[in-house]
């Protein structure tokens, strides 16, 4: 009797550690994708900075381009099932409408990739519309996904 009544102790154990490690795994997912999220942002008015002669740094586009279009690879891997909620500003939409997602997450690594090659082939006469079109790709995300 005593094993038995052990051996359901362990097994609750067991399920209420496995879930209390998923809303950490949960929230850490979310943390991370915050973090990201906010590297994207930094970058963008960084680049937006220097595209208004906010600052003279012009310089620096190459290293910002390059650098989104990193981050860009990566954001569709920052929004796994179960990490919205809480703090964060992703809407469920996200994960109910993931076809829909996916194709804003797509014209986003391509409008990233786009800018990056404009800055790295040295021709800035197609900065503007190329950042233009990243901005454009962010809004198009935000605008059904993000909550403000």
């Amino acid at each position: 009797m005593s094993l038995r009544r052990g051996v359901r102790a362990l097994a609750l154990s067991s399920v209420l550690a496995t879930g209390a490690w998923s809303v950490a795994a949960d929230e850490g997912a979310m943390a991370y994708r915050q973090k990201v999220m906010d590297a994207v942002g930094g970058h963008m008015q960084a680049m937006v900075a220097i595209a208004k002669q906010e600052v003279a740094h012009g310089d620096h586009l190459k290293v910002l381009a390059a650098n989104m279009a990193g981050l860009a690879t990566i954001v569709p891997d920052v929004f796994p099932a179960g990490s919205g909620g809480g703090d964060s500003h992703a809407l469920p939409a996200i994960w109910e409408q993931p076809d829909a997602f996916q194709e804003r997450l797509d014209a986003f690594v391509a409008a990233a990739t786009k800018l990056d090659g404009v800055v790295a082939s040295g021709d800035m006469s197609q900065f503007g519309a190329a950042l233009g079109g990243l901005g454009q790709a962010c809004k198009g995300c935000h605008d059904d996904f993000k909550a403000e």
